[in-house]
């Protein structure tokens, strides 16, 4: 099997449909929508046995190695394997937002700024609410 390497028009890695022409986004890959003129992408080849059956390049690891997710969902700011390992400061640009100690794990120590003063407690501190600017 070939490694259908290519990149999105976001830049990130994705998966080359058989028309070697379209080029989709990995969370494309197996979600019940046909999105390969061929149906390639929903196929029992690619997804027979997830995470196993997709290419390599499509997949991220969690830091259990036991989780994982699509790549084109790491470094988006959400908590996809439950131990933020896919928004590790050590893989991930620095917290665009405010960074704290968050009361929500899907947030991974950093809330977006439009969550700033907004009267919900998004930092365990608070410091979302007295310190952090929008």
């Amino acid at each position: 099997m070939s490694t259908r390497l290519c990149k999105t028009t976001l830049n990130t890695n994705g998966f080359l449909c058989d028309d070697r022409k379209t080029c989709i986004m990995s969370t494309h890959m197996c979600n019940g929508k046909i999105d390969c003129s061929n149906g390639e992408d929903e196929s029992n080849l690619h997804c027979g046995d997830l995470p196993n059956s997709l290419p390599t390049h499509l997949v991220f690891m969690c830091g259990n190695q036991k989780s994982w997710t699509y790549i084109d969902e790491k470094c988006d700011g959400k908590n996809h394997c439950g131990d933020c390992s896919d928004e590790s400061e050590l893989l991930c640009p620095a917290c665009s937002g405010w960074k704290c100690v968050t009361v929500f794990f899907t947030d991974c120590d950093c809330i977006p700024k439009s969550r700033c003063r907004d009267n919900i407690q998004d930092c365990t501190d608070m410091s979302d609410e007295k310190n952090c600017t929008k």
